[in-house]
């Protein structure tokens, strides 16, 4: 939280008790628990993104499945984020190609 300066990366949010770490890369894969393999969340995008209806890319550019991209629903997220520099992409990019 404190790498993200309590913000989430998705929606810029800064309301620290709805806010979450999520893991890139899930700890029942081996994944670590470390800055590197995770993203500050509001509580709502991050089950977004465990569910698979939000996949962020290693650009940065994020994915919503046709269900969460209604407008009654999620439309309204941006189609793209900056991720730190700090960020593992290869862990994105494992991903959203396993996950």
């Amino acid at each position: 939280m404190e790498a993200y300066q309590s913000t989430c990366l998705v929606t810029g949010v800064r309301l620290e008790n709805v806010l979450e770490a999520a893991h890139i890369k899930p700890i029942k894969h081996k994944g670590d628990d470390n800055i590197f393999n995770g993203i500050c969340m509001r509580a709502d995008i991050h089950t977004l993104f465990d569910s698979n209806h939000l996949k962020i890319l290693p650009s940065g550019e994020i994915k919503l499945t046709s269900e969460a991209n209604r407008k009654e629903n999620y439309e309204h997220l941006p189609s793209k984020v900056v991720l730190p520099d700090f960020v593992d992409r290869q862990q994105l990019d494992w991903r959203i190609k396993y996950y």
